[in-house]
């Protein structure tokens, strides 16, 4: 068997067994500690994924505590917040509503980091992301790929985006390695992977914490884990997303796939005109939207966001970043009325 990396097939695949995997464990239980997690599946590579995007929304949590009207960048203070998040982390406690949507993009992370490492580091940053203090936070949750993982962590100081191409060629497993084996036999018992992501071939692969002033992910070590036994799925149209789009629409086109014919009026021409800046081109209303469809009604991430994109050279460049970091980060279901919307808006800015 081979296997081919398809995002929308792993995006599909990734929230059915998202929701199976989850309808399982919360059949018996109201929610899940973060003990439970690291044992959540037979996988131990998937539970630590799943404990790394539970990791990064801890982080999120840490960096929005911020005031006008005090000073927390006092030491005294500093140390207070960074015990108190230690402590809170020491009794994670996660609904199922809130918990399927980190197993979904999980799973899609495990695929990536097998079959498509590029995008999955792409996802985290890119090269420049990749810093030593990156890696120190997150290297105890990416159980595949060690040989490449080691690689990149050893170069972390001095990696472009090329460099970082070239060490995925040189040191990435096959998918077809024997030690992905247990892995896509696992997958297969849970739900048969989907023909997008397999090709047969004659050689078939064959099926076989206590109280502390440090935070629970400090205290996670891999080794000593021993596995046991919303979210919608992203209807994601790469094709749609990613096709370059001819040189010109007939008049009154709305986005890639509806081309009319009718003629266009003063506000359809205003509505694809090119603007200067996405957030003084957005209204109030806009705003109030974005931020709570998109961003999780997170303000600060919206705008943080925005500023990435804006600093993008032209608009392949701000549309990569879109599929392969924004839309696998919130899980934004690309057929939504409001997605659209915010790409056109992209769109318009590098027109």
């Amino acid at each position: 068997m081979t296997y081919k990396w398809n995002l929308e097939a792993v995006q599909r695949y990734s929230a059915q067994v998202a929701q199976q995997l989850t309808n399982r464990f919360y059949a018996e239980k109201k929610h899940i500690t973060g003990l439970e997690i690291s044992q959540f599946t037979e996988l131990k590579s998937l539970n630590w994924l799943i404990l790394k995007q539970l990791f990064q929304r801890w982080e999120e949590e840490i960096a929005r505590w911020k005031s006008p009207y005090f000073d927390y960048s006092v030491a005294e203070v500093q140390e207070a917040q960074q015990l108190f998040f230690n402590r809170a982390s020491q009794h994670i406690l996660v609904q199922r509503p809130d918990f399927q949507p980190l197993v979904q993009q999980a799973i899609t992370d495990l695929f990536a980091l097998i079959l498509s490492p590029t995008d999955f580091f792409s996802w985290q940053g890119g090269a420049t992301a990749l810093s030593a203090t990156w890696w120190e936070k997150n290297r105890r949750y990416l159980l595949v790929q060690p040989e490449l993982c080691q690689q990149l962590q050893q170069q972390s100081d001095d990696l472009s985006e090329s460099q970082l191409n070239a060490c995925i060629v040189q040191h990435a497993l096959s998918p077809t390695a024997e030690v992905f084996d247990p892995i896509w036999a696992q997958f297969n018992q849970w739900q048969p992977l989907p023909t997008e992501l397999t090709q047969s071939t004659p050689n078939s692969p064959k099926p076989e914490v206590s109280a502390s002033s440090s935070s629970f992910f400090d205290q996670l070590e891999p080794q000593i884990h021993i596995p046991t036994v919303p979210s919608k799925p992203l209807e994601y149209i790469e094709k749609v997303l990613i096709q370059e789009k001819p040189a010109a629409f007939p008049t009154g086109t709305r986005n890639f796939n509806d081309v009319q014919t009718n003629s266009p009026s003063v506000g359809d021409i205003h509505q694809k005109s090119k603007i200067t800046s996405i957030m003084g081109s957005l209204s109030i209303n806009q705003k109030f939207t974005y931020i709570n469809q998109l961003f999780q009604g997170d303000a600060q991430l919206f705008r943080d966001t925005v500023e990435d994109l804006e600093s993008s050279v032209d608009f392949l460049s701000a549309r990569d970043k879109l599929v392969k970091k924004y839309v696998p980060r919130f899980i934004w279901d690309v057929t939504a009325s409001e997605v659209e919307e915010f790409f056109d808006m992209v769109e318009r800015r590098f027109k």
